[in-house]
């Protein structure tokens, strides 16, 4: 062998050795090459249909998220429950409140999403004007009908045929109460076949969305929409498994892929069906992989020499820099970088120890504003949790002090004696209140004290009852709360009332919050005042001089319990006042309950 090599020629030699490390694996890699780029190319065109079902998916889930919240917020809308809560008299009461109420029109003017938009009531005194519509028994007999009751508040897709545009909609159902739990009616919102059109026809191969009932509501090809899958086509894929399938789709081989998701805030179901036909796909590889087995070999033969030699190289410096970049990916911002060099692969590492170092300090700088701003927060809340709790009026201890002062000219040392004690014990309980609550109990048997005190001063014309003791031992409560609003109910409720007047104070747990009402018989007042003293509630400065022992009882609960807490004010001229508090459940250890009004 030795000889027989020494013996051939140096350009035998080059040609042996370029057949064997060159043309055989240029045959064996173009063979490979050609039974490879169909599975290749199939690969291709399933990440690229997965991508496209994702990005359909994504756009969905946008648009249901946005239709669910338009619901939340009709769902709480105070001027829908009026307007389907009132009992009309005559045809012109409704147009009168028809023409008032445009919050439906206003969704549908701003949202091209949105292609109808409704409420079935059960009030047989409205009239139907394609926004608000009476509830007849054919209607509550249809299944989107049914079903929204059935949910009870919770919301539902469906395919439903629209009677006042004589078409089918994806449409979303949804039972509409109040806080009492009272049925409103019930909502329908059509979503655009426009809108559904548009997320599917940008995409490279044949989608359909399919809800759980099998009905095709949005496609590609407009002809399938309205189609019951289930009815007008066969195959495994229709079973409702998510996966890729292999099946046969107007009378062509096709690769099938089914995303199963639910759609958000609801528990409807939906499937995103994309399909394409194998030969198209295979066809043009078969094109590709002939052009790129002749590319390749033409480079190897021009450029293999050149290629070895530096390849290897630049491999190892790229394959040191991937390792090190993927350690700093997991997190580890100490890892050395270690590549060097003035070429691409070198400015490279350059540039990455320079974002490197540039992410220490943004780290670093982001925690501290982070531990100042938390900082900052803490004390701002603490200020003015005590600022809130310090404007509380007490001019009442100083009429309830005149008042005791003129009994004691007339009366006898031993009934001074007791309403000096509750005075005492009121006084004491207002230097001793901090920013942390206390029981229940303890602020009723303030409120005793206080109310025992204004009876001594105004005798039979003030009576009071107050029902807590299932449930005062239970819960705790910011101090102070309850005073300046009984406060309010005997001076400006019952002390310009003629003849006797009587103040209740109710607490009451329902589901997981609790419910503290106090209610008056006083004078009550007109709309204007009360619209007025629910306005400054919210004010940050109380610019009127109105409503601030109120106001200061609102803005401790929010400060201190959350935003969703606070009171609320009811009250109609010679009728009286109630004012709600809604806190959270709380036990004297501070354990807290989930709050059900949100």
């Amino acid at each position: 062998m030795d000889k027989r090599l020494n013996d051939m020629s140096i350009r035998k030699k080059l040609i042996g050795s370029y057949i064997f490390l060159v043309v055989l694996p240029v045959i064996s890699v173009g063979l490979m090459l050609i039974f490879s780029m169909r599975r290749i190319s199939l690969d291709y065109a399933v990440r690229e249909m997965k991508s496209g079902v994702e990005n359909v998916q994504r756009d969905l889930e946008e648009g249901f998220r946005r239709f669910i919240e338009i619901s939340n917020d009709i769902y709480i809308d105070k001027r829908l429950e009026e307007v389907v809560t009132r009992r009309y008299a005559n045809p012109s009461e409704v147009r009168d409140a028809y023409l008032q109420f445009t919050v439906f029109d206003d969704y549908l003017n701003r949202y091209r999403e949105i292609k109808g938009l409704r409420i079935y009531s059960d009030n047989e005194t409205l009239m139907d004007n394609w926004r608000l519509m009476r509830a007849t028994e054919e209607i509550k007999a249809t299944p989107w009908y049914r079903q929204a009751v059935l949910l009870d508040g919770q919301a539902a897709w469906l395919y439903a045929y629209d009677e006042t545009t004589k078409e089918y909609y994806l449409t979303l159902v949804r039972l509409v109460k109040n806080i009492q739990g009272r049925h409103l009616g019930v909502l329908v919102m059509n979503m655009s076949k426009a809108y559904l059109h548009s997320m599917v026809k940008s995409q490279a191969f044949d989608t359909m969305v399919i809800d759980e009932a099998g009905f095709i509501v949005a496609a590609k090809e407009d002809e399938l929409i309205g189609k019951n899958t289930w009815e007008d086509m066969d195959g495994d894929w229709l079973k409702g498994n998510e996966g890729i399938y292999s099946d046969v789709y107007k009378g062509r081989n096709s690769k099938i892929l089914v995303k199963n998701f639910i759609a958000p805030g609801t528990s409807s179901g939906f499937r995103i069906v994309s399909i394409f036909p194998i030969e198209e796909i295979v066809g043009e590889t078969r094109k590709v992989s002939i052009l790129g087995i002749s590319i390749i070999t033409v480079s190897l033969i021009s450029t293999f020499a050149i290629i070895i030699v530096f390849s290897r190289g630049i491999a190892r410096r790229v394959d040191r820099l991937s390792s090190e970049m993927h350690n700093i990916a997991l997190g580890n911002l100490n890892v050395p970088i270690t590549v060097d060099g003035k070429d691409e692969i070198g400015r490279l590492a350059h540039d990455l120890r320079t974002v490197v170092k540039g992410f220490k300090t943004l780290i670093h700088e982001v925690y501290e504003v982070k531990m100042q701003k938390n900082e900052l927060e803490s004390e701002q809340k603490e200020i003015k949790l005590k600022m809130l709790a310090n404007q509380i009026n007490p001019h009442f201890l100083f009429n309830a002090l005149e008042t005791i002062r003129m009994k004691a000219h007339g009366a006898g040392q031993r009934e001074i004696a007791d309403k000096v004690k509750l005075l005492g014990r009121i006084l004491r309980m207002s230097l001793e209140a901090g920013n942390e609550p206390i029981s229940l109990r303890k602020e009723i048997e303030l409120i005793k004290s206080y109310l025992k005190l204004q009876k001594f001063r105004f005798g039979e014309k003030l009576e009071y009852e107050i029902d807590s003791q299932k449930t005062e031992g239970n819960h705790s409560i910011l101090p102070f709360t309850l005073q300046p609003i009984v406060e309010n109910a005997v001076i400006h409720g019952l002390e310009e009332k003629e003849g006797p007047g009587k103040v209740w104070i109710k607490v009451m747990e329902l589901d997981q919050f609790l419910k503290i009402s106090v209610i008056d018989n006083g004078v009550g007042m007109p709309s204007e005042k009360l619209k007025e003293i629910r306005d400054s509630l919210n004010e940050h400065e109380d610019l009127s001089g109105k409503g601030i022992g109120l106001r200061n009882v609102h803005h401790r609960l929010k400060l201190y319990y959350g935003e969703e807490y606070g009171i609320e004010i009811y009250s109609s001229v010679d009728e009286g006042t109630r004012v709600e508090l809604f806190l959270p459940r709380r036990d004297l250890k501070g354990a807290e309950g989930t709050d059900y009004r949100r």
